[in-house]
C-alpha cells in the first residue's frame, strides 16, 4: 500500500487496504459483516475475517452433527435370525472347534517329541 499511494497518511493506507480487503472477499455477505465491525487496520479485518469464518465454519458442523444424530435414532434393523438357526450353528461350531484343539493337542505333542531327541 505503501508503494500503490506513497503521498497518502498512514490511516488513509489502512482504510484503503481494509475496504480492498473486503472488496476481495468471495461472499458479499460475509464482506458486509466484516465491514459492519468497522476494522480500522488491516490486521483486525484479516482477524475479524479469520474469527467470522472460523465460527462459520463451526456452527455448520453442529447442524451436521445434529442431523446425523437424528437420522441414526430413525433408522431401524434386524439383528439376529431366529433362535433355532442359531442353536444348531452354535453346536457345530463347538464340535468343530474341539476338533481343532484335539488335532492342535497332537501336533504339540508331535513336536515336543521332535524338539527332544537330538
Amino acid at each position: 500500500m505503501a508503494l500503490a499511494y506513497p503521498r497518502l497518511k498512514a490511516d488513509a493506507r489502512e482504510e484503503l487496504a481494509c475496504d480492498h480487503f473486503t472488496n476481495a472477499l468471495d461472499d458479499p455477505d460475509f464482506a458486509l459483516k466484516v465491514k459492519e465491525r468497522t476494522p480500522r487496520t488491516l490486521d483486525e479485518a484479516l482477524r475479524i475475517a479469520l474469527r467470522l469464518e472460523a465460527w462459520a465454519k463451526n456452527v455448520k458442523q453442529e447442524n451436521q452433527e445434529e442431523d446425523h444424530t437424528e437420522r441414526s435414532k430413525n433408522k431401524v434393523r434386524i439383528t439376529a435370525k431366529p433362535e433355532t438357526a442359531k442353536a444348531g450353528q452354535h453346536t457345530e461350531s463347538n464340535d468343530r472347534l474341539n476338533k481343532l484343539e484335539t488335532q492342535m493337542i497332537q501336533i504339540h505333542q508331535e513336536l515336543k517329541k521332535l524338539t527332544a531327541t537330538p
